[in-house]
């Protein structure tokens, strides 16, 4: 009886090592053949894994990133430990497999840019960082919601962490570069 539950036993391990092996081949052949691939431009690409793409959706984006609301600020931070504000977006849309260049400068050069009254839940909402001077972009976040040309959004700050806040307050009213739509 106690040989026969073992060859059982041995029998099951076996057949989940057969079945688990072949789902990783699977797994890696839809990995190889990514069809939803997108270039914005020659610089910056990013790209969408179509099989994690089917259950993505703004509303789940910016649901997912307010489960990180309060983690700190870390320097090239791109994981839930700490953040900086492009490895929080890279880090959300990355959830959805949606995978965006690292940096805000690269962020800012992808997608279409759209107007305020046109921004929708999930667009990316581009700043300059802190030299107002400088053309290039310095600060990224996710647009949370736009009412009126009113856009709310979710981003990394350097002083509070992971927070929401709005456009037109004045410090990112005079450092708005404009908003991207990625999808």
């Amino acid at each position: 009886m106690y040989n026969r539950m073992r060859i059982v036993k041995r029998s099951i391990f076996f057949v989940l090592i057969a079945v688990l092996s072949i789902d990783l081949k699977a797994q890696e052949s839809k990995t190889d053949s990514l069809s939803n691939l997108y270039h914005f431009n020659l610089d910056y690409d990013y790209y969408s894994d179509s099989s994690i793409h089917l259950v993505y959706h703004p509303d789940s984006l910016v649901k997912h990133a307010a489960k990180h609301l309060g983690t700190v600020y870390v320097p090239n931070g791109k994981l839930p430990g700490g953040f900086d504000c492009s490895g929080f977006t890279f880090y959300n849309f990355k959830r959805f497999g949606i995978y965006l260049p690292y940096y805000s400068f690269q962020q800012a050069e992808i997608g279409k840019l759209v107007t305020n009254m046109e921004a929708k839940t999930g667009d990316l909402v581009i700043f300059k960082g802190h030299d107002l001077t400088s053309e290039h972009a310095g600060h990224v976040g996710i647009v949370v919601e736009q009412k009126l040309g009113r856009i709310r959004f979710i981003h990394a700050s350097t002083s509070h962490g992971v927070r929401y806040d709005f456009v037109d307050a004045p410090y990112f009213k005079e450092r708005l570069i404009g908003v991207r739509r990625i999808l």
